[in-house]
């Protein structure tokens, strides 16, 4: 896993005692990385989107729709959304004596 020290961490490498760098290294996946990790002493590193995937072409773009109008409710909806809307009698003002 590639990982690169938390902001305002430095971090060292078990035995050698290196720092490591803060562009990131890889790293296995032992219980020492894994706790640093866990404890936000370091983070991991994804790779750039331009690097996971290569641009696609303008030909091999899908085609984007845009995104459909929303429907206007019917009358039943309506009555229903009122009906809903009525607020209960606010029982904060009564005193138990």
């Amino acid at each position: 896993m590639k990982v690169k020290p938390a902001p305002g961490r430095a971090v060292r490498w078990p035995g050698t005692k290196r720092l490591l760098s803060s562009a990131g290294e890889d790293v296995p996946s032992t219980p020492y990385w894994l706790l640093l990790l866990r404890n936000r002493d370091i983070v991991a590193v994804t790779p750039a989107a331009a690097e996971v995937a290569p641009e696609m072409s303008a030909k091999a773009a899908p085609d984007v729709l845009p995104a459909p109008e929303p429907a206007e409710p019917s009358r039943e909806q309506s009555a229903d959304a009122a009906h809903d809307a009525v607020a209960a009698p606010d029982h904060a003002e009564e005193t138990h004596g």
